[in-house]
């Protein structure tokens, strides 16, 4: 009887055991990603992030601007056709659609840091490689290859963004865009140096160099913690830990717990349903089209569509119009020889002025940021993009 007695306290004291703990835990304080990150606040754990998505956006834009050069020396060069050419830069564009979706799949499986290193060094890869190729088949295929690398090289905004408290993200966002005009003046300044004397090989390769400075970057490349905190919370603890101590500061007191947004959608459970369906859940498709996020989902790819459109076909048409016809002379001008109406490519490439005059418009992307800085913080984000995308039309 005794014995029976022990066992049966024994039992009892194992079954109210986790009683007491969920009971520990249910009273404990908890904290979310965003009020970690709003704590932590800006300092000396992001900066250098900061400066590897500089870098990043840096080689990007020196990668986007290479098309208005190369497009008119490979027209000469190659004795292509207007549309020939225009297949320079087309199947760039095809690329960076791809491999948005494909880098983003892999940053949503494997990490921000995996996605854009492999991105921005694939991309150097085969920027290099353009550089050595001999036919217009091969320049495409490296072409498309580069552009399916900077597709993935937005990663850097997106991971920056995640490690940033609420109130800096609007600052820092238009402080990045200053990157990328730097690397366009880079670029153009590269051109007006190179082009006239080396040729465009040379300016191909030294426009990719950058990019593979992200092999020795990786190790340094810090995790995005709302990544950690879908697949590790205790990792994400621990890593937002040692940011807030890089930045003299303290987490809130508590445990982490998973946020609204951070929590995994069962959208992205396989499906045994059609093709298609099956393709938009793992593209998250589904989570971006969700009630709550449609219209902010339409909205952005509206505005995506809009600028990109603006500022690439006002980029890239620049030397084109230098190349059309001027003081009698054209780039690719073609007369009648014969009877037969055969033409001629009569060509004259871009001369050391043009490059110039290139150079000195990308300045003009310097003050346009300053103002949109200003006034980001004075009358916010929506009428900021409106009034400029009205002036600028």
């Amino acid at each position: 009887e005794k014995k029976k007695k022990m066992d049966g306290e024994k039992e009892k004291s194992l079954l109210e055991q986790p009683l007491k703990i969920d009971d520990e835990e249910e009273n404990c304080e908890k904290f979310t990603c965003e009020e970690a990150l709003n704590e932590i606040g800006f300092g000396r754990a992001q900066i250098p992030l900061f400066m590897m998505t500089g870098l990043c956006w840096i080689a990007d834009a020196m990668e986007m601007i290479l098309l208005s050069f190369i497009g008119p020396a490979l027209e000469c060069e190659m004795n292509l056709t207007d549309f020939e050419t225009s297949h320079l830069t087309t199947v760039v564009f095809i690329g960076m659609m791809i491999g948005a979706v494909f880098f983003g799949m892999v940053a949503d499986r494997w990490g921000r840091k995996i996605g854009l290193s492999s991105a921005c060094i694939f991309t150097g890869i085969f920027g290099v490689v353009c550089g050595f190729v001999n036919t217009y088949t091969q320049v495409l295929i490296c072409r498309t290859l580069v552009g399916f690398g900077i597709g993935g090289g937005h990663l850097a905004f997106s991971l920056l963004m995640e490690l940033l408290p609420l109130k800096y993200r609007g600052s820092a966002g238009i402080l990045v865009c200053f990157f990328w005009s730097f690397g366009a003046m880079i670029e153009a300044g590269l051109a007006w140096i190179i082009m006239p004397t080396l040729g465009w090989r040379w300016l191909v390769v030294l426009s990719a160099s950058p990019l593979l400075l992200f092999l020795f970057l990786f190790p340094i490349t810090p995790e995005s913690p709302r990544f950690l905190m879908t697949h590790s919370p205790e990792k994400a603890q621990a890593f937002l830990e040692s940011l807030a101590r890089k930045n003299g500061t303290k987490l809130p007191r508590g445990k982490l717990e998973i946020g609204k947004l951070e929590i995994e959608s069962p959208n992205l459970e396989k499906s045994t349903e059609n093709f298609f369906l099956t393709i938009s859940r793992k593209l998250g498709l589904n989570d971006l089209l969700r009630p709550e996020l449609r219209r902010l989902t339409l909205s952005l790819w509206a505005m995506w569509f809009i600028c990109s459109f603006s500022y690439y076909g006002t980029v890239l048409i620049s030397t084109k119009l230098y190349t059309q016809e001027e003081e009698g002379k054209r780039c690719n001008y073609f007369s009648p020889t014969g009877s037969t109406g055969e033409t001629k490519n009569i060509c004259a490439p871009l001369t050391s002025d043009n490059y110039r005059d290139v150079f000195i418009t990308t300045l003009g992307e310097l003050p346009g940021i300053v103002i949109t800085m200003l006034s980001v913080e004075k009358i916010g984000r929506k009428k900021t993009i409106a009034w400029e995308c009205f002036a600028t039309a």
